[in-house]
């Protein structure tokens, strides 16, 4: 397993390196101080989409992770 991520809670986020083609690493997320872990079939951008978009569901990471009251605007549409 590789961590390639951390919320501000401090679970930790990690592919799972279970195939020699990267884009079928799938996601396995650790509760911190816990022996909690949950695995999701996706790959990274999957899964952070899947977040984002409410798509997927989990018991570790908080639901009120991403202020959704706040809009995303692509890079090229922010006013300065």
């Amino acid at each position: 397993i590789i961590a390639v991520g951390q919320t501000d809670n401090g679970d930790t986020v990690f592919w799972l390196s279970d195939s020699k083609d990267p884009d079928c690493w799938k996601i396995l997320i650790n509760k911190t101080r816990s022996n909690k872990f949950e695995l999701h079939d996706e790959n990274l951008t999957g899964f952070m989409a899947g977040l984002v978009k409410g798509v997927i569901k989990s018991d570790v990471v908080p639901r009120d992770f991403i202020d959704m009251t706040k809009p995303f605007l692509p890079v090229n549409q922010i006013r300065y």
